[in-house]
């Protein structure tokens, strides 16, 4: 290897492919049956040493990496199965934009495939004992049903208020706030960013 390729780029290289959710937990005694297709068609000493970095970079790779659920939010309820624990507990910062189809009804006794992922998700962000930044940031596929969501508005704090384990917790709300929400009760900073808003 030139002195060139640094350790740096070495890293970089690794991030790109090694896949963030493979089909099962990786593993250095698995990892072979789980190459990325881009791993597999690099030389053997080559690939190796890509796997020996990025298990010896687990800390630094989860905890200084800023991941997007945004494309996937359900990602964030099957992690703890696709990946090992202690690399869940390295992640340290989460971003997450949500779209929401309707409102949700919580407190009902039989609940829908919506509010099961509402409960799911904020019960696996809950559980991160390593999170330290977290932002969520709610929208509305249909923006009239505002007023809906700020009738409901109560039912979404239990799930929000057990997420106390990060320093920057940033909740962002496409609804107005409700007469009854004590804001400062809340674990997090609550953002709105209602339509109104967003015209000007």
């Amino acid at each position: 290897m030139s002195p060139s390729f640094s350790f740096h780029k070495l890293l970089t290289n690794a991030r790109k492919l090694v896949p963030f959710l493979p089909p099962q937990p990786i593993s250095p005694h698995t990892a072979k049956e789980q190459d990325a297709p881009l791993l597999s068609q690099l030389p053997p000493e080559l690939r190796q040493m890509i796997w020996k970095t990025y298990f010896e970079c687990i800390y630094t790779l989860y905890r200084e990496t800023c991941f997007d659920f945004s494309h996937a939010p359900r990602c964030v309820t099957v992690m703890s199965e696709r990946l090992p624990a202690t690399h869940v507990a390295h992640i340290s910062q989460i971003n997450l934009n949500w779209e929401l189809y309707r409102p949700l009804f919580l407190n009902v006794k039989d609940p829908g495939k919506y509010e099961i992922l509402w409960v799911d998700i904020w019960e696996a962000l809950a559980a991160m004992e390593g999170l330290k930044w977290l932002k969520v940031e709610l929208r509305l596929a249909q923006p009239h049903q505002a007023s809906e969501w700020t009738e409901l508005e109560w039912t979404l704090w239990e799930g929000i208020k057990k997420v106390t384990h990060p320093s920057h917790f940033e909740l962002i709300l496409p609804f107005p706030a409700a007469a009854s929400t004590r804001e400062e009760t809340l674990p997090c900073t609550i953002i709105r960013r209602v339509m109104s808003d967003e015209s000007h």
